[in-house]
């Protein structure tokens, strides 16, 4: 997805360059964009069977199996939440943003996020909210949908714990530097990760041959993710939330802006 972003962000470049002229081409856009939001609502109605012949096929494993995958969900949700809570939240306070206001304003994109497991989807509500809050409109139209593609907090951090639980699972040594091998990969893969549920399958489903992990442990992931992409999601979209937000805060930035 970065080729996109990278000729959407020169296609808007250009359409600034042109003026009134692109008027047309960006009416059409909107409603395209109001077209497959609508489109992913109609997807997330077969959603539910999905989840549940996803978790079928898991549970059907064993339940040593069973025990491994509900230690690794444990971590991940207490991975994802200490991220949140000292990173995120800790970033804000730094830069003097009042985070009782910032979570009354964020509370309906990460209920949305935390409901659809896509971030995609809360796109709308997290833009609409952020105006809301008080940041420039034109920073949330820059801002914004760059972090959708580039700011993944949430995903990286789980493709870096995918990757590990499957190697300890497998008997799979990785010595020092190809954890951090990984670790860098993944930073740098996940940016290009689609705001939309099991999206973070085709960064593992390309990284494991690499490292000599079993490919067939994606199995065993696809049913358990349903319950770790809520928090995952909510981070990512957490993470939306804030870059703008911290970004509003530089009163040079603004003025720019502006």
């Amino acid at each position: 997805i970065l080729q996109i972003v990278i000729f959407s962000f020169i296609f808007g470049v250009a359409a600034l360059a042109v003026g009134e002229k692109a008027k047309p081409v960006l009416q059409f856009t909107d409603s395209l964009a109001e077209i497959a939001f609508k489109f992913t609502q109609f997807i997330f109605f077969l959603a539910p069977p999905a989840v549940f012949a996803a978790m079928a096929i898991t549970a059907s494993s064993g339940p040593e199996t069973l025990t491994g995958l509900a230690s690794f969900i444990f971590s991940a949700w207490i991975a994802q939440l200490f991220f949140l809570i000292v990173v995120i939240f800790g970033s804000l306070i730094v830069f003097n943003i009042p985070l009782k206001r910032f979570i009354y304003h964020i509370k309906e994109p990460f209920l949305i996020a935390f409901a659809t497991t896509s971030s995609a989807a809360a796109l709308p509500q997290t833009l609409t909210n952020l105006e809301n809050y008080g940041i420039p409109k034109k920073l949330i139209g820059i801002v914004s949908p760059l972090s959708l593609s580039l700011n993944l907090n949430g995903s990286t951090l789980y493709l870096g714990m995918a990757t590990l639980f499957v190697a300890q699972a497998a008997n799979i040594p990785l010595s020092f530097d190809q954890q951090i091998l990984i670790l860098l990969i993944l930073k740098v893969t996940s940016k290009g990760v689609a705001g939309i549920p099991r999206a973070n399958f085709v960064v593992l489903a390309a990284l494991f041959p690499t490292f000599g992990l079993p490919t067939e442990a994606l199995g065993l992931l696809l049913g358990i993710d349903v319950l770790i992409d809520p928090v995952r999601t909510s981070v990512n979209v957490i993470s939306h939330c804030a870059a703008p937000t911290v970004i509003a805060a530089n009163k040079v930035v603004t003025n720019i802006i502006k």
